[in-house]
């Protein structure tokens, strides 16, 4: 691995919609090939430093800074459609991406994981209050077609998933809210989201909080 294949890399993420196949040891490549600029530039150092040394030190030094933006900016783009992929494949929407790196399979499995705990907590809780709601029907045969919209609005005022304003800092696409909605997350947008779509968005990092305040 070297600098030109990690641009090539960089460019062809960056202008897909969806993620380009990387191998299962990408990461850790990458971190082997810093691992090897660092222990040259301190073989440059033990010795005597004169100024062609110093040029190759800046060198060494300038390679090590680009890799690691340039692995950054790759690993940034990617989670966004990682979190956009979990999000389908918790929905029961799609399933795991084979073009995962080795070590983002767990995030991915843990967003997986994360959003459909979340999804069957607020579905079981919204069923559950139907069938309480249909078993005082039945016991008290006493709602008239009068009250039932202000009764219906008040339980839907009740079950209501309470919202984070969020701003988003990485591009992520079209997420489905548990709320029903899509959301269509473009980078620097504010925007307020169902908590249950919010706080794995906040785990990945791709999104941050901008008041504090759940709504």
């Amino acid at each position: 691995m070297n600098l030109e294949d990690l641009r090539e890399i960089q460019i062809e993420e960056r202008t897909r919609s969806d993620l380009q196949p990387l191998l299962d040891s990408f990461y850790v490549d990458v971190s082997e090939y810093l691992q090897n600029l660092r222990v040259e530039k301190e073989n440059i150092l033990q010795g005597d430093v004169d100024s062609v040394d110093a040029k190759t030190i800046r060198r060494v030094d300038d390679e090590i800074k680009t890799v690691v933006g340039v692995v950054e900016a790759i690993y940034d783009r990617r989670v966004g459609k990682i979190l956009k992929g979990a999000s389908l494949t918790a929905a029961g929407l799609g399933e795991r991406d084979g073009s995962l790196a080795g070590e983002e399979v767990g995030l991915f499995r843990d967003l997986v994981e994360l959003l459909q705990n979340n999804r069957n907590e607020i579905l079981q809780r919204v069923s559950s209050e139907g069938r309480d709601h249909t078993q005082q029907e039945v016991e008290t045969n006493q709602i008239s077609e009068q009250k039932s919209p202000q009764k219906n609005m008040d339980q839907a005022e009740g079950g209501e998933t309470s919202n984070i304003t969020i701003k988003v800092v990485q591009e992520v696409g079209e997420i489905y809210g548990v709320d029903g909605n899509t959301y269509d997350l473009k980078e620097g947008e504010i925007i307020s989201l169902p908590k249950e779509n919010a706080e794995p968005l906040i785990k990945a990092k791709v999104v941050q909080i901008t008041d504090g305040v759940e709504q």
